[in-house]
């Protein structure tokens, strides 16, 4: 027993020590870049918001700007001519090419960079962050770990010495009782049988959640980005308006601010609505109706907004498009088709309207440039816009077609897109059920 004990504490130790080293050399590292990260994100964050700021006046500097950026981001901004600036031959060259920089490896600590069309650059820091120390989390990470390390080998040895010093007819009975326990070869069937299928299902919902965090960090960084344009419009218009120059176009300032509150508001309901439709708790209120009317009404509230455009309809057959949907759900679907159609036309938008037994096809096509094969998919994810160069106006929030697609699934449909044979241009298929129930 005395032997036992003695190997137990050796074999301990020795793992211990193992554990020590391992914890080092592999923990430490990682919880460091995390903090490194961290410290990199937080510089990152405020440089962009500086940038936002001068971005508005075309990055000329004015102190007033600056002071008041130091104010509310909590953080030192400096003015300093390019030979002040410690930086290496590859950071110079790297401003060059980019607007801000951040640099980790500064004397006093991280930093941000901003370069502006004056002589002088801003830098916001330093930030006194110590990535690569041990802290008060390590330790308590350090102090779990070994805990639950040291119990599992303790559990591990006493469990040994019960095995060990188990008296015969204790054993003999136990393993006769397991064996009695597998004697039905139906259960040893079923469980090998389901394992493996439980094991994937397992895996598929792993892989579903890991998803749905991706695609709702995504949304958020999207939705983030989407605000920072009018918020900065909003912000910019108001220094204007409270400092004490007044200045001569205080009406269309105050426009630009009413305009952008208008743009965050509709900003909002979009993200709502494509929320409720993607996670499948928009409520539905399917009722009788044609189709043929909501494509008539939407049509007409398109052709208000572009007067200069060629809208043609073709329905096959003539009749009998009685459906039971959704119809303001349907109705907004079509409208953001044809309005997308209409926009990246060139003069002609076609509306094509079929069925089948069990299903209704609308196709909407456009002589415009179509979109490239590899983006079919893209183009209906949320805040995608594959013509950057277009300003928000022409290209809208970016939910027009991902609010199509996720009606189209709430309808038990499908929505893709194809080169249109008539016209050129793309040609988006949506294709509904005829009814639903709820």
């Amino acid at each position: 027993m005395k032997k036992q004990i003695l190997s137990f504490l050796t074999v301990l130790i020795l793992s211990n020590a193992a554990a020590g080293i391992a914890l080092y050399y592999v923990y430490f590292p990682w919880s460091t870049d995390i903090d490194y990260e961290a410290a990199k994100e937080e510089v990152r964050n405020d440089l962009l918001e500086l940038n936002v700021r001068f971005s508005q006046i075309d990055y000329q500097y004015q102190k007033s700007i600056a002071d008041k950026a130091s104010l509310e981001l909590k953080r030192e901004i400096k003015a300093l001519p390019l030979e002040e600036l410690d930086l290496n031959k590859e950071q110079r060259t790297q401003f060059k090419l980019d607007r801000y920089m951040i640099d980790m490896e500064a004397e006093d600590g991280p930093i941000g960079i901003l370069k502006t069309n004056s002589d002088n650059y801003l830098v916001i820091g330093p930030y006194y962050s110590q990535y690569d120390a041990i802290n008060l989390r390590d330790l308590f990470a350090y102090f779990i770990f070994l805990l639950v390390f040291n119990g599992l080998c303790v559990w591990g040895f006493i469990q040994y010495l019960k095995i060990r010093f188990m008296p015969a007819s204790i054993a003999i009975d136990r393993v006769s009782k397991t064996l009695k326990l597998h004697q039905d070869d139906h259960i040893l069937t079923n469980v090998m049988g389901n394992t493996p299928t439980l094991v994937d299902t397992i895996f598929e919902l792993q892989n579903d959640h890991e998803k749905n965090i991706q695609n709702q960090q995504d949304l958020m960084h999207a939705v983030a980005h989407e605000f920072r344009g009018p918020m900065a419009r909003i912000s910019f218009a108001t220094d204007l308006l409270l400092s004490d120059k007044k200045p001569n176009n205080s009406a269309q300032l105050k426009t630009d601010v009413e305009s952008s509150l208008e743009e965050l508001d509709a900003l909002v309901k979009e993200v709502l609505d494509y929320s409720r439709l993607k996670d499948g708790h928009q409520v539905l209120k399917p009722e009788n109706f044609n189709i043929l009317d909501v494509i008539s009404s939407a049509r007409k509230k398109v052709e208000l907004v572009y007067p200069n455009k060629n809208f043609q309809v073709e329905i096959n057959p003539t009749s009998g498009f009685e459906c039971y949907l959704d119809q303001k759900l349907i109705e907004r679907a079509l409208l953001n088709l044809i309005r997308n159609a209409a926009k990246f036309s060139f003069a002609n938008v076609l509306v094509k309207i079929s069925k089948t037994s069990d299903e209704i096809i609308v196709q909407v096509e456009d002589d415009g440039n179509g979109v490239p094969p590899g983006k079919r998919l893209r183009i209906f994810e949320p805040f995608t816009r594959l013509d950057h160069s277009r300003s928000r106006d022409s290209g809208g929030a970016g939910l027009g077609l991902a609010i199509v697609k996720g009606i189209a699934l709430r309808h038990n449909g499908h929505i893709e897109v194809q080169d249109s044979d008539d016209l050129g241009g793309a040609n988006f298929i949506l294709k509904l059920a005829i009814s639903i129930e709820v």
